[in-house]
């Protein structure tokens, strides 16, 4: 009877706007190749970001809303996965979760329902990438936050890195809930996902600023539907790095205390900043 009644009590959410389109930017062969280059340098640096663990857990996030974390999120995953590692994805944003609509996944079933104690398992899917697994953020609870703090998490994630060579966590944004920072004590490195032209500067060093305070070690920046037409205007990112220059025509690297941090854009020259989709 408890459990039915845990069950009732998690509520849907309406869903924005997702088509197919959204999906052309999963990271795959038909990725155009610089973009796939700029993942395959994070993932390198990441590896090296791995303080020797043999399943470090990187938690992606961002300051704010619909800076593109979602997708950004899986597609470091699929980029791990195409390197021959077997990893793991879950999707920690229980408030709002998207990475499921990238890969044709129903949401329920998953990561609410086991902290919640409705499951006494999690459900592990594959997905249509090789090596890539993937964990849904199941039903919207009411108390994500608290499910997040108990204990059955980091008991979890014990239990899946004798399993796996790497997992992603996609989480909220760091200014609208306290979600992301309760996962500093299980993450190797956080990964922060800021938007070209759009992330409010004060507000993402607001954000690092309260993560680091928690301890919470970051592993470095992304910048995301960068416009190559501006790259004067990325130079402002430049107090999160020593150094910032530009690779090729679409993306920019950078480096910060020893955390990497990149940027790029999707589609046509003339269509870069606007084409990249933009999810929470």
């Amino acid at each position: 009877m408890l459990r039915l009644q845990l069950k009732r009590i998690f509520r849907r959410k309406k869903k924005k706007s997702f088509n197919e389109k959204d999906r052309e930017k999963v990271l795959s062969q038909d990725t155009p190749f610089a973009i796939r280059e700029a993942y395959n340098s994070i993932r390198t640096n990441l590896m090296f970001s791995g303080k020797g663990e043999d399943c470090p857990v990187f938690v992606v996030t961002s300051a704010q809303p619909n800076d593109g974390k979602s997708i950004n999120c899986l597609n470091l995953a699929v980029s791990f996965a195409q390197a021959g590692k077997k990893v793991l994805l879950i999707d920690g944003d229980m408030r709002n979760p998207t990475v499921n609509r990238y890969l044709k996944k129903k949401s329920e079933g998953g990561l609410s329902e086991y902290l919640a104690g409705i499951s006494r398992s999690v459900e592990i899917r594959q997905t249509d990438v090789k090596d890539l697994y993937f964990i849904t953020a199941g039903a919207i609870p009411p108390n994500p936050a608290e499910l997040l703090a108990g204990e059955r998490l980091g008991e979890l994630l014990e239990e899946l890195k004798k399993d796996y060579e790497c997992i992603f966590i996609d989480t909220p944004p760091v200014e609208a809930v306290t979600d992301s920072s309760l996962l500093v004590p299980v993450a190797t490195g956080f990964i922060f996902i800021v938007q070209a032209e759009k992330s409010d500067l004060t507000v993402l060093e607001h954000s690092v600023a309260v993560m680091e305070q928690l301890g919470a070690p970051i592993a470095g920046f992304i910048l995301n539907k960068v416009n190559a037409k501006k790259q004067g205007y990325y130079k402002r990112y430049s107090r999160y790095n020593s150094y910032y220059y530009k690779y090729g025509s679409r993306y920019g690297y950078g480096k910060r205390d020893g955390a990497y941090g990149y940027g790029y854009g999707y589609g046509k020259p003339a269509e870069r900043g606007t084409d990249s989709v933009s999810d929470h």
